[in-house]
């Protein structure tokens, strides 16, 4: 059984941070089987990004664990995401992609297909409040994604409760606190 997440608890220094976390458990959470929910809580202003951004990205990167991030900032996000449809005619990660040719300048060799490695982790942080919930019904049941990390405001509406139903397993890590040390809980729901 190969682990998604696998975070030893205790203290988790940050960079350029005055802050920071004390993760109360292990974080770890397996990729056996189904699809699995992660959600990020907390108010706001307690880490919850930084958590995501300084602790888990890391972690993933360091495992060799492809993910997905799609940030609450629209503007870049949008386009991160026009270039890399520029690049590449791509809609979802584990299919065939051909380049395309810049400019309309005639191509002096066909073009190369490559094939991207399907990414197991998909990251959100607040783009829920981006989607409708058509969309985010299609993330959720997309295939591909074994782990969705979610951050959101949204988490007691009652419309995106219904897709958080789908998840057979799903993981709370609330973080609190304001102050030099802030707590980082994690539990199953």
């Amino acid at each position: 059984m190969n682990s998604l997440l696998q975070i030893k608890p205790g203290k988790l220094k940050l960079k350029n941070r005055p802050f920071i976390f004390q993760l109360d458990q292990p974080l770890k959470i397996a990729s056996d089987s189904g699809k699995i929910l992660l959600l990020i809580k907390g108010d706001n202003g307690s880490g919850k990004t930084t958590f995501l951004e300084q602790v888990i990205i890391p972690h993933l990167k360091q495992n060799n664990i492809l993910f997905l991030f799609k940030g609450q900032d629209n503007h870049i996000q949008s386009i991160i995401d026009r270039s890399l449809e520029a690049i590449f005619s791509i809609s979802h990660s584990g299919k065939n992609l051909i380049s395309q040719v810049f400019f309309n300048a005639p191509a002096k060799h066909p073009a190369k297909k490559i094939t991207t490695p399907t990414a197991e982790v998909l990251l959100m942080d607040e783009t829920d409040k981006l989607l409708s919930s058509s969309e985010f019904d299609d993330i959720i049941k997309n295939p591909d994604y074994k782990l969705l990390i979610l951050i959101s405001h949204n988490l007691d509406n009652p419309e995106f409760q219904q897709h958080f139903n789908l998840f057979p397993r799903k993981y709370s890590l609330t973080i609190a606190g304001q102050s030099a040390v802030r707590t980082a809980s994690f539990t199953k729901c």
